[in-house]
C-alpha cells in the first residue's frame, strides 16, 4: 500500500522540487499540495493523508495554526519544512518530529522520509497525540522568542540593524520593503512581506492591506473609507488603508 502524502508549502517551486523527489519514491503518493494554511486544513480534513511536508512559516494561517485546527479530526505524520533557527528546531527533536532546514539537500529529504516511514507503520493514536500535545504547548510557550528582534539593512559593504520594536509599519514597494521608523527615518530592505511577516509577531505586527504591514500601537485612529474598507491615521500622521476583507482580524486583535 502506497503513503498518501500532502505537501504543504507558500512557494511554488518549493512544492515542485518536493513532487520531484516524492515521484522518485515507489511507496509514496502525492495526493494533493497546497500554497497556504487554509487550503491545507481543509485537504488534510478530507484526504486523510498518512504523511504531511508542512511548511511552518506562512503567511496568516502558520504551520502551526494549521496542526490546531486539523488537530480534533484528524493526526498525520508531520515533517516540518522550516527555516527557524535551533532553538526552535529544539522543539522539533524533543517531540521526536523530523523536521527539514531550508535549504536542505536530496539526502536529508530522504532520511526524513525514511524516519516518517517508520513513524508511520510505529504509531498509535494515543502516542502521536501526545506528541502533538506536547509540541503545540512547547510553541506556544516559546514561540515569542522566535520571532525576530531587529531587521539588517545592507548599504555599500555595511550592515546596518533596525529595532523592530521601533517600526512603525512596513510598505511594500516593488521588490522592496519601506521600513518606517519612530524617528522619522525610512530605509528600503530587499525583501518580499509574505516572508517578511511570518517571522514578526502577530500581536503586535497586523498585515493591514496587501502592501502594508502596521504596528498596532502606532495606530491612532480608524475611520471608515469607501466600499467598506477603512483608512488608519498612525501616531506619526500617516495614513494607511484597512481593507475590509482584513477589518475583522484587526477588530480581534485590537478588541475594537
Amino acid at each position: 500500500m502506497q503513503i498518501k502524502v500532502i505537501a504543504i508549502d507558500d512557494e511554488p517551486e518549493a512544492l515542485e522540487n518536493l513532487k520531484i523527489l516524492l515521484d522518485e519514491q515507489d511507496d509514496y503518493i502525492l495526493i494533493d499540495s497546497c500554497t497556504n494554511g487554509k487550503t491545507a486544513i481543509e485537504a488534510i480534513i478530507e484526504q486523510k493523508p498518512d504523511l504531511v511536508f508542512l511548511d511552518i512559516q506562512m503567511p496568516e494561517i502558520s504551520g502551526f495554526d494549521v496542526i490546531s485546527a486539523v488537530r480534533p479530526y484528524f493526526a498525520p505524520i508531520y515533517v516540518f519544512i522550516t527555516a527557524y533557527d535551533q532553538y526552535a528546531i529544539h522543539a522539533f527533536e524533543v517531540n521526536a518530529i523530523d523536521y527539514l532546514l531550508k535549504p536542505f539537500d536530496d539526502e536529508r529529504f530522504y532520511a526524513a522520509l525514511h524516519k516518517a516511514k517508520k513513524q508511520i507503520e510505529l504509531k498509535t493514536n494515543e502516542d502521536l497525540n501526545f506528541k502533538l500535545d506536547a509540541l503545540l504547548q512547547k510553541t506556544n510557550v516559546n514561540k515569542k522568542a522566535m520571532y525576530i528582534k531587529r531587521i539588517s539593512v545592507k548599504l555599500a559593504n555595511r550592515v546596518y540593524f533596525l529595532e523592530i520594536d521601533k517600526v512603525i509599519y512596513l510598505k511594500a514597494e516593488n521588490q522592496y520593503i519601506n521600513v518606517f521608523l519612530n524617528n522619522g527615518t525610512q530605509h528600503l530592505i530587499r525583501d518580499t512581506l509574505n516572508r517578511l511577516e511570518s517571522e514578526l509577531n502577530p500581536e503586535i505586527f497586523f498585515r493591514c492591506h496587501r502592501s502594508n504591514i502596521v504596528n498596532i500601537n502606532e495606530i491612532k485612529q480608524i475611520e471608515p473609507f469607501f466600499s467598506g474598507d477603512y483608512i488608519m491615521t498612525l501616531k506619526n500622521g500617516d495614513k494607511l488603508k484597512l481593507s475590509k476583507s482584513r477589518k475583522e482580524g484587526l477588530k480581534k486583535l485590537m478588541n475594537w
